[in-house]
């Protein structure tokens, strides 16, 4: 989606756990090709592997800013996305958005916490113009949250 707005040899840096997730083991594979095409299609695009709150991971992706956009969709609960807003956010001069901001567990639901709502709603209203894009009627697995900085 970034790739849509962005001109061709605009810098796009993926972070990602190596061995994909419990919920779709096929990320890496899937990753690796997103990647490969955007690449092919003229973009610096790359991918650092490991977790997004690991000191190493924080340091590389900061070797590769500043951004004019990220967008966090990592760790659900709430240490992990406050912990990816911390130490991501400030590498941003335009726009922080977040993945899962409608999330509503529906009653099959077993698995992971998702907390980005609670977030996302502890700052969407931090001063800074926000959007929210969300489009599932159910509100299940949905919903973009945008922050733009001033």
């Amino acid at each position: 989606l970034f790739r849509s707005v962005m001109p061709k040899g605009s810098r796009i840096v993926a972070i990602d756990l190596p061995n994909g997730t419990k919920a779709w083991a096929q990320s890496r594979a899937s990753l690796e090709a997103c990647v490969a095409e955007l690449v092919k299609q003229g973009y610096d695009a790359r991918i650092i592997w490991g977790d997004s709150k690991a000191p190493d991971v924080i340091r590389k992706a900061a070797l590769y800013g500043p951004y004019d956009a990220i967008l966090i969709d990592g760790d659900h609960r709430l240490p992990g996305v406050t912990a990816d807003f911390e130490n991501y956010a400030g590498m941003s001069r335009k726009m922080v958005a977040f993945h899962d901001i409608a999330w509503r567990r529906a009653p099959e639901w077993v698995g992971t916490r998702i907390d980005v709502p609670e977030f996302w709603n502890s700052i969407k209203h931090s001063g800074e113009r926000f959007k929210e894009i969300v489009h599932c009627p159910t509100g299940k697995n949905n919903g973009i949250g945008v922050l733009w900085k001033d």
